[in-house]
């Protein structure tokens, strides 16, 4: 089931983040005061900046976000760690990036298993067009240049989009792929229109006929329409 797409906000929500921001920056402050590893702690959090923020996301991802910054508070998560490629950080920066590596990909793994593509149904190479492909973690190899594009590529990968935003973005782009190659007035975008987003998007893994690449295929327009909508009524009959 597609889950909302924004938290349903509580005043507990904003006593937890204005705590956890207290305690984190406090943390800061009582070990920044070591010059041997202050220079290496992360930035201070911005408590209401960060609340305006998880307002936008989900509850699952605001429990990211909570226990990642309370791990900053477990004893020796401030010590000093350095990669093989000479970056400096922190212990708990260090864990929080190979943690989300594995939570990337364990919603990678679950989404193969709920769309299930294969080869018997054509679609085995929508796993790496849809960017479900295991991906490795090469926190050690990163250079000191591009680690904060590094993390904050990562983090946001980990936090990614609701399962109702995706199928959303996905509906949107393949209505515009057949308004671009078949046309906003034809039979096909209006059947489209009609299909649930969340229905499409599983088409997108099990159906090679109901994907948006097909609607360039070098056939004729026409025929590619026709195509298109047979298949969908077979699968809605």
């Amino acid at each position: 089931m597609a889950r909302s797409s924004k938290i349903n906000w509580r005043k507990k929500d904003a006593e937890t983040i204005a705590n956890l921001a207290r305690r984190f920056n406090t943390k800061i402050t009582r070990v920044s005061k070591n010059s041997i590893i202050g220079s290496v702690q992360p930035e201070r959090i911005n408590s209401k900046l960060l609340q305006e923020e998880l307002k936008q996301m989900d509850r699952a991802n605001f429990n990211k976000v909570v226990k990642r910054m309370s791990r900053y508070l477990e004893k020796g998560a401030e010590m000093p760690y350095t990669t093989k490629s000479g970056v400096n950080t922190t212990v708990w920066q260090k864990k929080e990036i190979d943690n989300a590596f594995r939570s990337i990909n364990a919603q990678r793994r679950r989404e193969i298993k709920k769309y299930n593509p294969s080869e018997y149904t054509g679609t085995i190479s929508t796993i790496e067009k849809a960017n479900l492909a295991p991906r490795k973690n090469t926190v050690e190899s990163i250079k000191p240049k591009n680690w904060e594009k590094f993390v904050e590529n990562v983090e946001r990968q980990m936090l990614g989009e609701s399962d109702e935003e995706k199928q959303n973005k996905y509906k949107t782009n393949f209505l515009n792929a057949v308004e671009a190659t078949i046309g906003k007035n034809s039979r096909l975008y209006n059947a489209l229109e009609n299909v649930p987003a969340s229905r499409l998007y599983r088409y997108y893994f099990t159906e090679p006929l109901l994907q948006i690449s097909f609607t360039s295929d070098p056939k004729d327009a026409d025929e590619i329409e026709q195509i298109m909508l047979d298949r969908l009524m077979e699968l809605e009959e």
